[in-house]
């Protein structure tokens, strides 16, 4: 493991939201959503990062503001959004996405 990295994430900040769309149950069922629009639409997996690449990004800084007034230990650590690697917590949370879309077809 690179010293660079944290829990195996590219920084904490990742970490950090990786954790946090996880752990949070409704930001988890608002992505699950829409993952499974991805999948309504058979997007490829790449089209399918790219969008959620997009409302992971979207999310962090059209709310930060009310990210700060409901979890300020993670705002400290998402000010900064180019150090978040946004393709690396879509990743993991498409890690089943084209066996579910080969489900649908």
């Amino acid at each position: 493991m690179s010293e660079n990295t944290y829990n195996g994430w590219y920084n904490r900040a990742t970490w950090l939201v990786a954790l946090w769309f996880g752990n949070d149950r409704g930001l988890y069922e608002w992505l699950q959503e829409e993952i499974e629009e991805c999948i309504a639409q058979r997007l490829p997996l790449n089209q399918a990062e790219c969008r959620i690449i997009n409302f992971l990004q979207d999310y962090i800084q059209e709310d930060l503001d009310k990210i700060r007034e409901i979890n300020p230990i993670i705002a400290d650590y998402i000010d900064i959004d180019d150090e978040i690697d946004y393709g690396e917590v879509a990743e993991s949370f498409l890690e089943d996405y084209e066996q579910r879309l080969a489900e649908v077809a």
